[in-house]
């Protein structure tokens, strides 16, 4: 008994093989294998989640960085944030790097947590060698900017926990780059307040000083003109009241 020949796919299939829809259904394939975070969801990932994804990782210039978000917000309301753009804190404690897998660039899972010990997992493309602003190092903490997804899976010491899954263009920054100026200007800065502020007191007092002043300068310049003359000379017994006429 002959067994029979494998024959090669038709024009049909290679077409789909070659079709956006076949790429995503590897690439999904690809990112669960590889990618913790891909393989379990509080809804499983499917190709429509590729779409968000791969929205969330281009960079918007121009636009302003969205408000502080705090975990507990966060968690509260998971589907009013679904699909924002979000700003979180918190310090790295763990990060994976990825290689490039199909259209998807190489990427970096970063792992971070809230002072209170709360999770997030942070999905951006890897800097290049060359990077002029290299990445922050783990313990630090740092801001993160990206679009929030959904709430993934992870396990943990003892069971299966959640954490939010939040993607963006840019690696994470530390707050002081951003947010707070250097020492030395803070310091020059004070300089010039304190200076401004002797000279308004100083301009202050010389005002109400020359303003107390007035009063007496005036009465101290004033020049005096000759004697007023008379049409006719005084009398000599000028009356001084009316009652010397009634006497």
């Amino acid at each position: 008994m002959t067994r029979p020949i494998a024959q090669r796919p038709g024009p049909r299939h290679s077409r789909w093989l070659r079709s956006p829809q076949a790429t995503g259904l590897v690439t999904c394939l690809l990112l669960g294998s590889v990618l913790p975070w891909a393989r379990s969801d509080d809804s499983p990932l499917a190709l429509t989640d590729l779409a968000d994804y791969r929205r969330a990782l281009v960079a918007r210039d121009g636009e302003p960085a969205p408000a502080l978000i705090r975990f507990r917000e966060l968690w509260d309301h998971p589907t009013k944030y679904a699909g924002t753009r979000i700003q979180v804190e918190g310090r790295i404690v763990r990060r994976f790097r990825q290689g490039a897998i199909g259209t998807f660039p190489p990427l970096v899972e970063a792992w971070a947590v809230t002072p209170s010990g709360d999770p997030f997992c942070w999905v951006y493309p890897a800097l290049k060698e060359n990077a002029p602003t290299p990445s922050p190092p783990v313990q630090e903490n740092v801001r993160f900017v990206g679009t929030y997804l959904k709430r993934i899976r992870y396990q943990g010491a003892d069971v299966e926990r959640l954490a939010p899954l939040i993607v963006g263009p840019h690696p994470p920054t530390s707050p002081h780059r951003t947010a707070r100026p250097p020492v030395v200007r803070s310091g020059n800065t004070v300089n010039d307040w304190l200076l401004g502020l002797t000279v308004a007191v100083v301009a202050i007092a010389i005002i109400a000083w020359q303003h107390l002043r007035k009063p007496i300068s005036r009465v101290s310049s004033r020049e005096w003109g000759a004697d007023p003359v008379f049409d006719s000379p005084p009398p000599e017994n000028p009356v001084q009241d009316g009652s010397n006429d009634e006497r």
